[in-house]
């Protein structure tokens, strides 16, 4: 819950990410990642796609398992709402 770093221009630029309640982080990394490349591969910036990650690990956290992975429609409609 931490968040993320995007590196800009040389400088480390953390993203925050909302708080969450962690259940199991099992594959947190790897839903951060295809939260991140989907919305890069869909022209979203970077700030934005690092921060469309980080929502979509925190939403994988939260029940038991694997078992709740975001679809990137449902992560760039959410992310609107990331401050």
């Amino acid at each position: 819950s931490l968040g993320s770093l995007l590196l800009v221009g040389g400088e480390a630029v953390p993203i925050q990410a909302r708080p969450v309640q962690v259940v199991d982080a099992t594959g947190a990394g790897d839903v951060f990642l295809a939260g991140l490349l989907g919305a890069l591969l869909d022209g979203v910036a970077p700030r934005l796609a690092c921060a469309v990650g980080n929502l979509a690990a925190g939403l994988a956290i939260g029940p038991r398992g694997a078992a709740r992975i975001p679809s990137l429609a449902e992560l760039l409609r959410l992310s609107a709402l990331v401050p």
